[in-house]
């Protein structure tokens, strides 16, 4: 997230040890012990925005952090780990030497335990310098701008907003007209947004595996399901344009 307001920064480092989790095996904390440099807690958004605090969710914060790493091999690996260990919201730059890149997660409580949260999806997205020249990173910042989200309804309305639009734009070559999707309202509505990621995710899974598949029959199959998907994805935009 780009721009976000001053009254929110916090800048304060984080023990590296608190990211290591007790559950996981020697193989994979040796994994992040090696990778991970430094947590900074960049800003901290606790005000002004509305909590959203019901049966599913408890969110009264969310999160901007910095995470210097050595590599970025296990970087979806570690930020799937690191959005468990948060409870709350977080979004995650990742930086390594001059590239970055931004991971997410959404979770919801625990319908067992609401002391516990369940991470129910997570991703980060390509790496990227930040850098004006760069036709990638004008996207973030424009679409990730903390004034140009426009549903600040609740905090899971805002989160989910930005979340989207990030996968969005990592997966842009993926996805026709990205940017009507990206400049469209559908983002003042949480359902609809829901609806919006589930079918980007699908639209973006069938593009890869048709990469991937060399048989004929299977690939008009899959074809078949993107068509679908898209003329879905045109109705649910129109209704909110």
């Amino acid at each position: 997230m780009y721009n976000i307001p001053e009254k929110y920064k916090k800048e304060s480092v984080i023990n590296k040890e608190n990211f290591i989790p007790k559950e996981e095996t020697a193989q994979n904390k040796k994994k992040i012990r090696e990778n991970l440099k430094k947590v900074r807690l960049k800003y901290q958004i606790d005000r002004d925005i509305p909590n959203l605090i019901d049966k599913n969710y408890n969110i009264q914060v969310i999160m901007i952090l910095e995470v210097e790493l050595k590599s970025m091999k296990y970087v979806e690996y570690i930020n799937e780990v690191f959005q468990r260990i948060l409870k709350g919201y977080v979004i995650i730059k990742y930086i390594c030497d001059d590239n970055v890149a931004l991971g997410y997660g959404y979770k919801r409580l625990n319908k067992q335990d609401k002391n516990e949260i369940v991470l129910e999806d997570s991703f980060v997205t390509e790496e990227f310098e930040e850098m004006f020249l760069f036709d990638n990173y004008l996207l973030y910042e424009k679409y990730l701008n903390f004034n140009n989200i426009k549903n600040k309804n609740n905090k899971l309305e805002f989160y989910m907003e930005n979340m989207v639009k990030a996968y969005i734009i990592s997966n842009r070559d993926k996805l026709r007209e990205y940017k009507i999707i990206l400049d469209s309202n559908i983002y003042y509505s949480l359902e609809s947004t829901f609806k919006l990621y589930k079918i980007v995710v699908d639209i973006v899974d069938i593009n890869i595996r048709l990469k991937n598949k060399k048989i004929t029959g299977e690939k008009m199959e899959l074809n078949k399901k993107l068509v679908s998907l898209n003329k879905e994805l045109e109705v649910l935009l129109d209704g909110r344009n």
